[in-house]
């Protein structure tokens, strides 16, 4: 259910109300002195907290170690800084040999294209 912000104009004073909107219309209509305020609309998750329990973290890193490439694993797993390390340049190499691979064939087929049009000529 939401929280209101009420205005009370006998008391000059404001105060949150938690109930259901048809709830809310009632009490507005008992006490005619009050008045509903402007909100900002609740944003879905807005109500999660960032901190996440000891037992879900052990949770998360049994899972993180059966799938070791996940984001996942990168996020909980008990990886030692070596192996960090270990990684990022392995993918990093990894990127690199793609590249050059990449680039080795896209040379290749323009010299077949070259060579075909040599023939066609």
């Amino acid at each position: 259910m939401p929280t209101y912000i009420i205005y009370d104009s006998k008391k000059n004073k404001t105060f949150d109300v938690f109930c259901s909107w048809n709830v809310l219309q009632e009490k507005l209509k008992q006490n005619p002195h009050w008045r509903k305020g402007v909100t900002a609309a609740a944003i879905v998750g807005d109500h999660v907290t960032a901190k996440t329990d000891g037992g879900m973290k052990e949770v998360f890193s049994k899972i993180a170690e059966k799938h070791p490439n996940s984001a996942l694993a990168d996020r909980f797993s008990n990886k030692s800084n070596a192996k960090v390390k270990a990684e990022t340049i392995a993918k990093k190499h990894v990127a690199n040999f793609t590249s050059f691979l990449l680039k080795k064939h896209l040379n290749a087929l323009r010299l077949k294209k070259m060579l075909f049009e040599k023939q066609n000529v």
